[in-house]
């Protein structure tokens, strides 16, 4: 590999850049102009209006994409198409700072080859078109990543003065209580670069980072209590409350003891690393609900192998495995089983890879420090696995733009209808009709009240 890297090192802008070109073909080929049956990204949307209205502080999703999504509405107007070009910015973005933040600090040869599984990756790119947040949130997370490891690199040249780098802080305040209000588990940041900064004694940098947060955090709570009566803990949707119920549609199954949440961590555990990542990875089929004990074991044993080389090895690998540790753990314990959701584990699918292919790196020449056969031969094996990625990652691609084309060419010719099935599609037709013919000052009942909301052009 460290041939091959002199090698690589010399092109990697070059791949970068076709891999964005990927990205962005594959972006537009893929692009869906239509509002997905889940509910949730049209329900982005409602929040951002009822909050432009002063009528609901978005709370329940996270409250800052819906927040930005109401500058955006305030400036474009109600426009869907514009809200999903702005996802599709926020991917190529991400692939741009993820790149930049780690360019000079791990093995291009594996950076090379991780870029170009995110660049090529389907089910990534379907969040380039949707007002889901997960595009927001893994921009958010790549910028979060580039600006720490920028900081912690000052941090090693003494003395290291704080009047120098208090804008490089602020900036990393502000981005820290964006990603906790996007998705509430990227509080989860926080976390990871205070205990970070713990083990490595800059006891100081990790005051820096707690009083940088909350240098926005805390006006921004008083403006939730005063302007929207919204109390931490204590108000806000109950959103904590809901952690504890077994189910949180059937409120009378009870709250879950300490045996539980275990079940549930274990569970979840199977769910989205036996069987999610390797859906998105193209290990598995996308229809496929197997989950698998033994391949939930190796995605700890290879978590574990590469967090104990990190922490001796790489500070940038250890910092992102802490952040990782923190992030899918506390996914793991506070959603519901019956969540289960590929987004939840998707947003750090390119982490995972970049740390895991590390740490496999760092086993084997800890097997065989000489230039073996079969050090070679484990190396190369290595390769030929993230190579199989991308094979696997592009034929899923390709397979959905197969199925996406004539979709979205009727989409572009105004039947905006094409690719639902018939009864949503006169679900929908009749939310349209509501727009059109039913005045405001009477109510009409919606099973998908967010998805009408759309396609009624804005009636509650």
């Amino acid at each position: 590999l460290t041939i091959i890297d002199k090698f690589i090192s010399k092109h990697i802008d070059i791949i970068f850049l076709i891999s964005l070109i990927f990205t962005i073909v594959f972006g537009i080929l893929l692009f869906n102009l239509k509002i997905s049956e889940g509910g949730d990204d049209s329900d982005y949307i409602s929040s951002a209006k009822k909050f432009l209205e002063g009528r609901q502080f978005p709370y329940w999703h996270g409250s800052f994409y819906p927040i930005f999504l109401g500058i955006v509405l305030v400036i474009f107007g109600f426009n869907v198409v514009i809200f999903k070009i702005i996802s599709f910015l926020f991917i190529i973005l991400h692939l741009i700072f993820f790149y930049y933040a780690l360019k000079k600090r791990i093995s291009p040869t594996l950076l090379g080859l991780t870029v170009i599984i995110t660049a090529v990756n389907a089910n990534l790119l379907y969040y380039a078109s949707q007002t889901y947040s997960e595009a927001m949130y893994l921009f958010l997370q790549a910028v979060l990543i580039y600006v720490f490891l920028s900081i912690n690199d000052n941090l090693y040249k003494k003395p290291y003065k704080l009047k120098e780098h208090w804008k490089s802080w602020l900036l990393f305040g502000f981005l820290l209580i964006l990603l906790s209000t996007t998705r509430t588990v990227g509080y989860s940041m926080l976390m990871a670069v205070i205990l970070y900064l713990l083990v490595s004694k800059e006891f100081r940098a990790s005051l820096y980072t707690l009083g940088s947060y909350l240098v926005f955090a805390i006006p921004y709570n008083i403006y939730k209590w005063i302007v929207w009566d919204i109390i931490p803990g204590k108000s806000g949707g109950g959103r904590f409350e809901l952690i504890f119920y077994k189910n949180v549609y059937n409120r009378a199954a009870g709250t879950e003891d300490f045996a539980g949440m275990v079940t549930r961590f274990i569970e979840n555990s199977k769910i989205y690393l036996s069987k999610h990542f390797f859906i998105i990875t193209g290990f598995k089929d996308a229809g496929s609900t197997e989950t698998s004990v033994f391949l939930t074991l190796l995605m700890y044993a290879l978590f574990l192998v590469a967090l104990i080389y990190a922490f001796r090895n790489s500070k940038t690998l250890f910092f992102i495995a802490l952040y990782l540790a923190f992030s899918i753990g506390i996914t793991f314990i506070t959603l519901q089983q019956t969540w289960g959701q590929q987004r939840l584990i998707l947003v750090y699918m390119p982490l995972i890879i970049i740390l895991f292919t590390w740490g496999i790196y760092q086993l084997i020449n800890s097997i065989s420090k000489q230039a073996s056969a079969v050090n070679i031969i484990l190396q190369f094996s290595l390769i030929i696995v993230c190579v199989i990625i991308i094979f696997n990652t592009l034929g899923n691609t390709a397979e959905r733009i197969k199925q996406n084309k004539k979709e979205l060419s009727k989409n572009l010719r105004g039947n905006l209808y094409y690719g639902f099935t018939p009864d949503w599609i006169n679900f929908l037709k009749m939310s349209e009709w509501v727009g059109k013919n039913i005045p405001d000052s009477i109510v009409v009942a919606s099973r998908k009240p967010s998805m009408s909301f759309i396609y009624s052009k804005g009636k509650e």
